[in-house]
């Protein structure tokens, strides 16, 4: 079985981590070696970057200052943690990586797309991940169990819901634009079904 880099991408409180988790789980039960990793964060250069980034007032910074930092700690990430597993014949489970930034700072922080996605890649070396899951939930569910939860990094949720419908279609365009590699699953489901469908969309594409 070849080692892959898979990315989890999705509004804030849709689930990812949890799936992300389960994937790992799975992967380990067929002797696949495997790291967690996320963004913003993944090294501690980057994790430094993460600080500035999710805390805080939500106006703090402008949109493009973000995708900056993000990028910046992007690259960190990329040199440090992410390409040596992948030469290491790892695979690489990512909590969000530059589609995130496509969306949050391109899309929904109305910043121009070729631009964005232009510095996204250069500060990935060009790494795509083999597959996007995407999980997909409304605006407001995802604020409603954002909202739950005792998180202190929670600067994107205080947006507002108008920025997160923003971020919600802008993942729709983006699973769209790029097919080849994006997989959508309803994250509305429960979290058995959520993974059930996910697995099962991994193994159709002969990817598990």
């Amino acid at each position: 079985m070849q080692n892959k880099f898979i990315s989890f991408e999705g509004c804030d409180g849709s689930g990812k981590t949890t799936q992300v988790k389960k994937l790992v789980e799975y992967l380990h039960s067929l002797k696949q070696e495997t790291i967690i990793t996320r963004e913003p964060g993944g090294c501690k250069e980057a994790e430094d970057i993460r600080h500035m980034l999710v805390t805080g007032d939500p106006e703090k910074w402008h949109s493009k200052t973000e995708l900056l930092l993000m990028n910046a700690s992007r690259h960190e990430h990329v040199k440090r943690t992410i390409v040596p597993a992948l030469t290491d014949k790892k695979w690489v489970l990512c909590d969000r990586f530059y589609d995130s930034s496509l969306v949050y700072q391109g899309i929904a922080g109305s910043l121009d797309f070729t631009e964005a996605e232009y510095i996204c890649k250069f500060a990935s070396d060009n790494l795509e991940p083999d597959i996007t899951i995407l999980i997909d939930i409304s605006a407001e569910v995802g604020l409603q169990r954002s909202n739950r939860a005792t998180n202190k990094e929670n600067r994107f949720e205080k947006k507002g819901i108008d920025y997160h419908n923003k971020v919600r279609n802008g993942y729709l365009q983006l699973a769209k634009t790029y097919s080849h590699r994006f997989i959508t699953i309803n994250g509305e489901q429960s979290q058995e079904d959520v993974f059930k469908d996910l697995l099962q969309a991994l193994k159709d594409k002969d990817i598990v």
